[in-house]
């Protein structure tokens, strides 16, 4: 695994947080090899994303709109890829365990230096910021990725 990969266990999530949704109450221990499989298709999932949001983002079946933010978002993030630190957490959601992986940028993505040097010892939840902070689940099991989230912009 590498150095911009960090996963979080699931005693860790029950003591530090979850930053994704809370609804989800349930965590797994999630493996180096679950973290491997994750990046594997990573680059094709996003690529996806930008031909048929609908796929990750529900919303983006009833609006056009948020058709076009998720694909542009998702362009963006692709531009970017290289450039991002990894947190994984192993999530339930309706009896499925799946990967969530949150999104941060680099050390070095601003100019007044590292805003998360701790970001492997806590978890980040950050409201806005667009495609720089961003989030996706990945279901090990089946290979499937799925609910790309990128936030908002201030």
């Amino acid at each position: 695994m590498s150095d911009d990969t960090v996963l979080f266990q699931a005693e860790q999530v029950q003591d530090l947080g979850f930053p994704g949704d809370p609804r989800v109450r349930q965590f797994w221990d999630p493996s180096p090899m679950d973290a491997q499989a994750f990046e594997l298709g990573l680059r094709q999932a996003l690529e996806e994303a930008v031909e048929h949001p609908e796929r990750f983002d529900t919303n983006a079946a009833q609006s056009e709109s948020r058709a076009r933010f998720v694909s542009t978002e998702a362009e963006k993030i692709l531009e970017h890829l290289g450039g991002y630190r990894r947190q994984v957490f192993g999530i339930v959601v309706d009896g499925e365990q799946r990967l969530y992986v949150s999104f941060l940028p680099g050390a070095d993505w601003d100019s007044y230096g590292d805003s998360f040097e701790d970001w492997k010892e806590r978890t980040i939840a950050v409201s806005d910021g667009g495609f720089w902070f961003w989030s996706i689940q990945f279901t090990p099991s089946t290979g499937e990725y799925q609910v790309l989230d990128s936030h908002g912009y201030a």
